[in-house]
């Protein structure tokens, strides 16, 4: 080879060795590993305050504004590298379908709607270069959903998932059941009187977000035969069933006509073929609100979870300090209502309210057997990789690794952990641990806390793998 050809041969080699280096794609944000946050600042202040600032707040005997912002914060995703186009794709830890998947000419994106407290991996390709991550989203409820929409923007309906809380040491499944405002208009009115159905309030991108991403197979529509006059179906379109159940809100809920329809529209969740099922009246903050009380008893959440999530509701809403107090009041009533039931717990007296309305205990435990995720020891026997005879006296109160009834060995205990770490390397973490605390020690063993910490640390850390 003569000089000449020596020296293009170089400085091609030189050229392709700068533009591959320049196309590299590093991830910057969020940081490996990195616990990001779902919830807005204002959100968060309001779901760590007590249940009579969150009162204060409302009635407007706070000087702040009675409104926390209609938006979550999306999980913003960076890196650096040169290139036309990037290929973004983010997949929640073991599953096989991604959720957010595009193409962008930019070097960052905002994904929203990503589950509370779960693992998520994601990749960028672009310019012949690949850099792929991991993040996990902050275990903090509720997980607030956003539509978002084709030109960067995202609509709010004041929907929730009413799942990602921890209920007595299981974690109610996320994806099932969500609570929002209405999905159109109420009905066209001439003096006085229904002459047309409703106008849209979802754009195009609205409705396939609904089908596609949340998968929404059930519309409970809880609006009057008045509000719905000239609709047929759901406005989501065919394939979703539209389940309209003309339903009463708050001390209502006691009456024949308010029983009736709960009734009615609690018959929808013993079947599991119609989840994911969003619930809706018109605004999202009364007879929504009411019916998801009934849920939240029969899934045995706390009252000042009950309270929280409907105050998150009002304060939403942007409430005059005038509205907000009659609010607290009718539903402060409404609770009080559950009285006239036995039971020690607000939880246990709106269950008995539900076997009342003419279901079982049977009934009852198939719904919370549908939307409660499995305790770690139930999913691992169900699975084939723990005696199944070992788990068969666990209860639904504690969720633990420990599960024989009287206690396990220290050595049955540490093989529980191993097989939940090759099982499940994050989904289910310190929780199942902590919830296997009675006072401080696990069920049946003396397990000192240090080593309990190291425990947590290698579930958490096999998550990386």
């Amino acid at each position: 080879m003569n000089a000449k050809n020596t020296t293009a041969a170089i400085l091609a080699l030189a050229a392709w060795t700068m533009t591959a280096y320049a196309a590299e794609i590093k991830l910057v944000a969020p940081a490996p590993g990195a616990t990001v946050s779902l919830l807005s600042p204002s959100e968060k202040l309001w779901r760590e305050a007590t249940r009579e600032s969150r009162n204060e707040f409302l009635s407007g005997k706070t000087p702040q504004t009675r409104k926390i912002g209609r938006k979550p914060c999306p999980v913003r995703l960076e890196w650096t590298g040169t290139g036309d186009v990037f290929n973004v794709r983010v997949t929640k830890r073991g599953s096989g379908d991604a959720w957010f998947q595009a193409e962008v000419q930019t070097n960052v994106v905002e994904v929203w709607n990503l589950e509370v407290a779960k693992v998520y991996d994601w990749e960028v390709r672009g310019g012949g270069s690949c850099a792929k991550g991991t993040f996990q989203t902050e275990d903090a409820a509720p997980r607030v959903i956003v539509i978002p929409q084709s030109d960067g923007t995202v609509q709010g309906r004041n929907m929730r998932d009413i799942g990602g809380l921890v209920v007595a040491g299981r974690r109610v499944k996320q994806g099932m059941v969500f609570r929002s405002a209405r999905l159109n208009g109420n009905a066209k009115q001439e003096n006085g009187k229904p002459v047309a159905a409703g106008a849209p309030v979802l754009t195009k991108d609205g409705v396939s977000y609904m089908r596609e991403r949340l998968g929404i197979k059930t519309d409970l529509d809880l609006r009057t035969d008045k509000e719905c006059f000239g609709m047929t179906g759901s406005p989501l379109g065919e394939g979703v069933a539209w389940a309209h159940i003309p339903s009463r809100a708050y001390s209502r809920m006691f009456d024949s006509r308010g029983k009736a329809a709960c009734g009615k529209c609690l018959r929808l969740f013993l079947d599991a073929a119609n989840y994911p099922i969003d619930i809706h009246c018109f605004g999202g903050v009364d007879r929504a609100a009411s019916l998801v009380v009934i849920l939240q008893g029969i899934l045995g959440f706390p009252e000042d979870e009950i309270w929280q999530d409907y105050q998150f509701s009002s304060a939403k809403s942007g409430f005059s300090p005038k509205e907000g107090s009659k609010c607290l009041q009718t539903f402060s009533e409404f609770l009080k209502g559950f009285d006239q039931y036995d039971g020690a717990t607000l939880d246990e007296r709106i269950r008995k309210y539900v076997i009342d309305l003419g279901f079982t205990e049977a009934d009852i435990e198939k719904i919370r057997t549908i939307l409660l995720e499995e305790t770690f020891s139930a999913a691992l026997a169900s699975e084939g990789r723990v005696d199944a005879a070992k788990c068969a006296a666990e209860t639904s109160a504690v969720g633990g690794l420990s599960c024989a009834k009287g206690g396990v060995s220290k050595a049955e205990y540490l093989d529980l952990v191993e097989a939940a770490v090759s099982a499940y390397p994050e989904d289910h973490v310190a929780e199942y641990i902590d919830d296997a605390d009675i006072n401080g020690t696990p069920r049946g063993l003396s397990l000192e806390r240090p080593r309990k910490r190291v425990l947590v640390n290698t579930l958490k850390g096999a998550s990386a793998h």
